[in-house]
């Protein structure tokens, strides 16, 4: 899973596969700004069917915090 969730994230926001790192933190290190993220909230929503409600969006600081809310989401 996290393979796809990093070509979604590299398709969205244009930056290498390679830096996606568990530990890059989305503003500071992958320098996501928040229309950039909002795109890319859309679309991991919509590719994972999933919805995140906006109290959620503010504890994702990092690659592995995003993996984190969508793998727990699509626990069946």
């Amino acid at each position: 899973m996290i393979d796809k969730i990093r070509q979604v994230f590299s398709e969205v926001t244009q930056i290498d596969r390679n830096r996606l790192t568990l530990n890059a933190r989305l503003k500071e290190d992958l320098l996501l700004d928040s229309l950039t993220t909002l795109e890319l909230i859309l679309e991991l929503e919509g590719e994972f069917d999933i919805q995140f409600h906006n109290e959620e969006l503010k504890d994702l600081r990092t690659f592995q915090d995003v993996v984190f809310a969508i793998e727990s989401k699509t626990k069946s």
